[in-house]
């Protein structure tokens, strides 16, 4: 990711001024040992000096108090570092933090949408329950050899009432899907049109007469049983 390719060069780029700071602060203070060194030696302690060597004596104790000043300023420089460092630290932990509780929150967020989703879906089930129409059948009469069928293929509810059949009567009362109720009255149909087929007869029309007698053609020869009268 760019933010962390960015973090990461900044923490370079600091700890590269850290160490050169810390090097700068290491000659300071060898050139300082330095210069301590010619000032305890340049003279013997309660010897008046000469105004030349006065002089020179002033110049190292300026480049002394330099010096000093100069490890001064590295010291801050590399506290101001380390400072900078720390700060840089904190931001990056405050931006991975940041994106943690993005990624919460939009986990959270799909979350409650789906439960309000849930709750909807509920309240619209609850809504159609409230809806349900009652079919009421109250004294119902059916003959004998009747067929009777009181059903709801509308999933709705059905209250019957004094509902009386004859002999030999089938009745069917309650729910039925569409399919179920086609299919139950051509069964109805084929049943009912076997006993009255076999009611009918034969289908053969001669049939009914029994088998009959042969009759017989106009060249047949009559047999009589009369006696023949003599001339």
């Amino acid at each position: 990711m760019a933010y962390s390719r960015r973090t990461t060069v900044t923490a370079t780029v600091l700890n590269e001024y850290r160490d050169m700071i810390k090097n700068t602060t290491s000659d300071l203070e060898d050139h300082l040992q330095d210069v301590e060194n010619k000032l305890d030696s340049f003279i013997p302690k309660g010897t008046k000096m000469e105004h030349e060597d006065s002089m020179q004596w002033s110049r190292i104790q300026e480049e002394r108090n330099s010096t000093q000043q100069c490890l001064r300023i590295c010291a801050d420089a590399l506290e101001h570092k380390h400072a900078e460092r720390l700060k840089a630290r904190l931001e990056a932990m405050s931006q991975a933090a940041k994106m943690e509780e993005t990624a919460e929150w939009e986990q959270f967020q799909e979350e409650r949408n789906s439960l309000r989703q849930c709750l909807a879906i509920c309240a619209e089930a609850s809504e159609q329950t409230k809806q349900v129409r009652f079919n009421e059948f109250e004294d119902v009469l059916s003959a004998d050899d009747a067929h009777q069928v009181i059903v709801s293929t509308l999933g709705e509810l059905i209250s019957a009432k004094r509902i009386t059949t004859g002999s030999r009567s089938a009745q069917w009362l309650g729910q039925m899907s569409d399919e179920t109720l086609q299919q139950l009255s051509r069964d109805r149909s084929r049943v009912s049109e076997g006993p009255v087929r076999a009611e009918m007869g034969p289908d053969n029309k001669f049939d009914q007469y029994g088998r009959g007698h042969q009759l017989q053609g106009k060249h047949s020869t009559v047999r009589s049983d009369s006696p023949t009268q003599p001339l």
